[in-house]
């Protein structure tokens, strides 16, 4: 079941990648979300193979946006930890509010219809100075024959 919780902090440290085992690898990034400064509260997200990438452009300082799910499970009866519950933050996606020492949100890329198509300028009109759209530009010629 997935969770799809989130949390709005600080980034106070980001782990170096620890490689687990040959198929997988973590990093943590701690949070703080104190609102009371009599009460520091600073979790660790761990951040495992997919979720990595999230991590690349996040640096201490930054106010982030964090995506997280809680995992838990109970640990078997005769073993070394038997019947100790282990919980886990297991975070999935970062979103960068604001950059470290900065008043501005980041500039987020543009999805624009303009940006998709070639650089080439279309063919402007004489008569009123538009660009002129050809049947070219409607109908792009994708046929392999």
């Amino acid at each position: 079941m997935e969770n799809g919780l989130k949390l709005q902090g600080i980034v106070l440290a980001v782990t170096p990648l620890q490689q687990i085992t040959d198929k997988f690898s973590k990093r943590d990034l701690v949070i703080d979300i104190t609102d009371n400064p009599s009460y520091p509260n600073t979790p660790s997200i761990s951040f495992s193979n997919k979720g990595l990438d999230s991590l690349e452009k996040v640096s201490v300082g930054d106010e982030v946006i964090v995506y997280f799910n809680l995992r838990g499970r109970v640990q078997a009866a005769g073993t070394k930890y038997g019947g100790q519950v282990f919980t886990n933050i297991d975070g999935w996606k970062v979103e960068i509010v604001k950059y470290a020492g900065t008043e501005t949100a980041p500039v987020q890329p543009q999805n624009s219809y303009a940006s998709v198509r070639s650089a080439t300028p279309l063919p402007i009109s004489a008569r009123n100075g538009l660009p002129v759209a050809t049947a070219a530009d409607a109908y792009p010629d994708d046929m392999p024959f």
